[in-house]
């Protein structure tokens, strides 16, 4: 199994108000994805509570192979979510993909 890690550090400019809602509906539509990509075998968002560390959220997702995590990154309900919420807020990103 292929554990996808991706950690997301959003645009300093960003109120706090702003930072809880952008990651509040990260979680809520990502984790939506799962019934809807066959491959996803399970996807759970995390908030960052260490105010010392940059990242402010991450992705942990479970798929087969690694062939699947490219199945996930460009299916349409994912891309949606990233060029319409997670792009325009981003100010980096960190990922690994390991066997699990």
């Amino acid at each position: 199994m292929i554990r996808h890690i991706v950690m997301f550090k959003l645009k300093e400019e960003l109120s706090e108000r702003d930072l809880t809602d952008i990651i509040s509906r990260a979680k809520t539509e990502l984790e939506a994805l799962v019934p809807k990509i066959d491959v996803l075998r399970d996807l759970k968002v995390y908030t960052n509570v260490n105010p010392k560390e940059e990242y402010h959220f991450s992705l942990i997702a479970d798929l087969d192979k690694f062939e699947d995590v490219e199945v996930y990154a460009l299916h349409p309900d994912h891309m949606a979510i990233v060029t319409g919420l997670i792009k325009p807020n981003l100010a980096k990103r960190a990922c690994v993909d390991i066997v699990v």
